[in-house]
């Protein structure tokens, strides 16, 4: 599948969650007697595997039990569309599990640029739970992301694209100078902007000092044409005794402009809050000008239901397409399991201008009643390709081919059920004899129970149903147990 060509400054989706070692980019900020917080983002679950190449836009952020690797030969990639000269920030997060992973960037002539991993069991304390890297880019094309892992077992990730040049809108304006604002940056690669308008005829401080939690703080200041004019890290837990408990980044800009401030926690624990001071040192520092923030040029929210029996799936999506003039159009895709895991378009939808939301519905027949685990939805437009983009996960309807064992004696000891059959999900559930039990996720295609003294107390034929919930989803056949009378 080919999603259409992107733009720079198109999208921006969740970048505030609260993963444990992986909350990635952007926190909640507090500016001090007032809360204001950055623009609310959108996230996205990863689609189920087997999947490569999904689609990611600058601002997605990728999170959630579907974002699993398995084994050291478990690759997942995630793939964007890039512009000559702008530049963006990869990062990939640890969140559970024991394994270290690592992120390689290829660019559009499929080469490798960059590799990097997360390293949070070295010697002696050097445990990093993330890697971020912000680069710009040489060339216009297709850019692919691939997380990988190093060791077996199952390693939860989250990751995120951002564009950090042209500076993003969403960053937090500088009100005044010596108006210190108080921030937090939660887990390793959280990250909070802020911008304030520079003049050759003074020199300016930016000052970020430690106020809470156990860890350190990473401050960067770049210039209008993206250029570093300084930065620098807290140190108060390095050996033996250096501790700083603030970074100070002072120049004088060598052009008057928009000046861009990034404050990243540089450690693992828990949520680290600061204070940023913009300072004037000498010379003659203008009033900070308000700059007018550009609107958001969409939003995207889907809403599916799937019919079990006539296979018909229902999208609801509301739509909010602030592009004056434009044609936004619609597209989705689903994963099909039963087709290999491929990504095949099911629906477009032309969708004009309009400063509120839309709801649309759309109706797609046809479907395979199995496997079908997601919906991606993009709103493009011919000038910057996609803007926005969505992803619903839609369960499919699980199958139970045969139970292990098929029956017991009544009286026997409680004992294990094992439920093998397609399609099962983490959140399945199971009734024998229409009373709910407990079930524990083995795979896809298993799922035990455990039957107790009464479930084997007494013989008849006891069905067993599995049922998938919303969105989608749906109860399985029913595949009796048995329970024999004891012989004499």
């Amino acid at each position: 599948m080919q999603l259409p060509t992107q733009r720079k400054n198109i999208m921006r989706m969740s970048t505030n969650f609260a993963l444990a070692l992986a909350t990635l980019l952007f926190g909640l900020l507090l500016v001090p007697r007032a809360a204001v917080a950055q623009t609310p983002p959108f996230s996205a679950n990863c689609p189920t595997e087997p999947v490569s190449n999904t689609p990611i836009v600058p601002g997605e952020v990728f999170t959630g039990n579907n974002c699993n690797l398995y084994t050291n030969g478990d690759i997942d990639s995630f793939t964007f569309e890039g512009t000559s000269g702008d530049s963006y920030q990869f990062a990939i997060g640890l969140s559970g599990g024991s394994n270290d992973i690592c992120m390689t960037l290829y660019n559009p002539s499929q080469k490798s640029f960059y590799s990097g991993c997360t390293s949070r069991y070295c010697y002696p304390n050097c445990a990093t739970g993330s890697v971020v890297h912000t680069q710009a880019l040489t060339a216009t094309g297709t850019y692919t992301m691939v997380v990988t892992e190093g060791s077996n077992g199952t390693q939860n990730y989250a990751v995120s694209l951002q564009q950090t040049y042209p500076f993003p809108s969403y960053a937090t304006q500088v009100p005044k100078l010596n108006d210190p604002l108080n921030g937090n940056v939660a887990q390793p690669t959280d990250t909070n902007y802020f911008t304030f308008s520079g003049y050759t005829t003074g020199t300016y401080q930016v000052k970020a000092t430690l106020s809470g939690g156990s860890d350190d703080i990473c401050l960067y200041v770049n210039g209008p044409s993206d250029a570093s004019v300084g930065s620098g890290c807290t140190s108060r837990n390095c050996y033996p005794n250096c501790a700083t408990g603030s970074v100070t980044v002072q120049f004088q800009p060598s052009q008057d402009g928009l000046y861009l401030e990034a404050v990243q926690v540089a450690g693992n624990v828990g949520t680290q809050t600061y204070t940023l001071d913009v300072s004037c040192v000498v010379g003659t520092c203008p009033p900070l000008v308000t700059v007018t923030p550009t609107p958001p040029l969409c939003s995207l929210t889907d809403s599916p239901s799937y019919n079990t029996t006539s296979g018909a799936l229902n999208l609801k999506f509301s739509v909010w397409n602030e592009q004056e003039g434009a044609t936004a159009t619609w597209n989705a895709w689903l994963t099909d399991q039963s087709g290999g895991g491929s990504m095949t378009s099911i629906a477009s939808e032309s969708i004009p201008y309009s400063k509120k939301a839309q709801t649309i519905p759309e109706t797609v027949t046809g479907l395979s009643m199995e496997g079908v685990v997601g919906i991606l939805s993009t709103l493009t437009t011919a000038s910057q390709g996609v803007v926005c983009s969505s992803w619903a996960s839609v369960n499919p309807v699980p199958t139970i081919t045969s139970l292990s064992p098929p029956s017991a004696t009544a009286g026997a000891s409680p004992m294990i059920l094992t439920i093998n059959g397609t399609n099962f999900v983490p959140t399945s559930t199971v009734t024998y004899n229409g009373v709910a039990h407990k079930a524990e996720y083995v795979g896809p295609t298993q799922l035990l129970i455990a039957l107790n003294a009464t479930d084997l107390a007494t013989a008849g034929n006891y069905p067993v149903v599995v049922t998938n919930h919303t969105p989608a989803g749906g109860k399985s056949n029913s595949v009796n147990f048995t329970v024999t009378a004891p012989s004499h």
